[in-house]
């Protein structure tokens, strides 16, 4: 008998929110809370093994795959940047205030600890721009407004820059049937009002200053594609329109074809040297000749 496919991968259906599973430890004098980091945050050492006040925050897509994400950490650890990367489940996303909002004050905690951290750069993906938003709105706040002074620049892959777009995208993540994404477009919008405390408030307030963009002035690097069916390049073009008009500098990169956040894989060349080219004119990376991932990282692709 034909298995009718619903999803376009597996998904794991666990619901547990734990917090109380460290994330992976490096040998890191003076790096305060690292082993207090939930199993969603991994703190990464730069490849020298040496003492950095650079940092790269990766916001990871939702259910991304740990070895394809670490792909993009190699391109930071090569320069004597250490990387926080910060995996996004389904539940984290779907309970934005006991999720998303979790994370995001889990990650300005650390760097709150860890002054040493002084510049500091964002590369997110796809709905990773739900727990950004969130720490937007930490950082309204007396006790993180300093933070935001750290900040370097910020690159966005496939971004969900308002939550209109997010609420449309989330169901094709996962879902081949397009009756079926409609329902839970439908559901989401529900769940938003119906769990509002629990998630509508801090869904929308976040994606809200996500669109809005002016808690961080910063610049910001952005890819899409024409083909992306998840977040449309029209989304994304509108959003990048409106940050310019406030003033923000925004370098966009258009693909004509190249699935969602699948851009690096797909033009790895480019890709790898328009963020080579925007993070050393932020004077961010100390080796730019050396910028790149180490063959032995590539041959895994």
């Amino acid at each position: 008998m034909n298995t009718l496919k619903i999803f376009r991968r597996p998904v794991e259906w666990n619901f547990l929110l734990s917090w109380d599973q460290a994330g992976i430890v490096f040998p890191a004098k003076n790096i305060r809370r690292y082993s207090q980091l939930p199993k969603h945050l991994i703190l990464k050492k730069n490849h020298d093994g040496v003492p950095t006040n650079r940092m790269v925050i990766i916001l990871s897509w939702m259910e991304a795959n740990p070895k394809i994400v670490d792909k993009y950490a190699q391109y930071y650890l090569n320069q004597r940047c250490d990387s926080l990367v910060v995996y996004l489940t389904w539940y984290n996303a779907l309970w934005t205030g006991l999720g998303a909002k979790a994370i995001a004050k889990y990650i300005l905690e650390f760097l709150q600890d860890n002054q040493s951290y002084s510049r500091v750069i964002i590369h997110g993906f796809s709905a990773g721009s739900l727990v950004w938003g969130n720490m937007l709105d930490f950082m309204k706040q007396d006790e993180f407004s300093a933070i935001r002074e750290r900040i370097d620049g910020q690159i966005w892959d496939s971004v969900a820059i308002n939550a209109e777009t997010l609420i449309k995208g989330f169901p094709r993540t996962f879902l081949r049937n397009r009756p079926l994404q409609l329902i839970f477009e439908n559901y989401l919008r529900f769940h938003g009002m119906i769990f509002y405390n629990w998630s509508g408030r801090s869904f929308y307030k976040s994606m809200s200053l996500m669109s809005a963009n002016n808690v961080v002035h910063t610049p910001i690097l952005v890819f899409t594609s024409k083909d992306d069916r998840v977040f449309s390049s029209k989304s994304v073009t509108d959003g990048v329109q409106l940050w310019r008009e406030k003033g923000l500098r925004v370098d966009l990169k258009i693909w004509d074809s190249s699935p969602h956040v699948s851009h690096f894989l797909h033009h790895k060349d480019e890709y790898e040297d328009l963020v080579k080219d925007f993070v050393s004119n932020l004077n961010f990376v100390p080796l730019p000749n050396k910028f790149g991932q180490p063959e032995s990282s590539l041959s895994n692709q």
